[in-house]
């Protein structure tokens, strides 16, 4: 748990695990995350398709919004994103 040192006790017990949560979300987020070297050969791929798509999901995170994806516009998808 990480202690907030400023605050006392009081604050710690009152807001310690969610500092906490917050410190431990971008650790477990890279651990899941794709290496450059394939995000690089993705975009690649991308930017020489004939026709590419408005979307495209790289990494398991990105999967997230694709049921959102599947269900609004794209310009609305735009937004949403924004």
């Amino acid at each position: 748990m990480v202690i907030v040192q400023s605050g006392g006790a009081e604050h710690t017990g009152l807001y310690g695990e969610l500092i906490s949560s917050t410190v431990r979300f971008p650790s477990a987020f890279l651990r899941r995350a794709i290496t450059a070297e394939k995000a690089a050969a993705t975009i690649a791929r991308i930017t020489t398709t004939r026709r590419p798509r408005a979307r495209y999901s790289l990494g398991p995170d990105a999967a997230l919004t694709l049921p959102l994806d599947r269900l609004l516009p794209t310009r609305l998808m735009d937004r949403v994103l924004s």
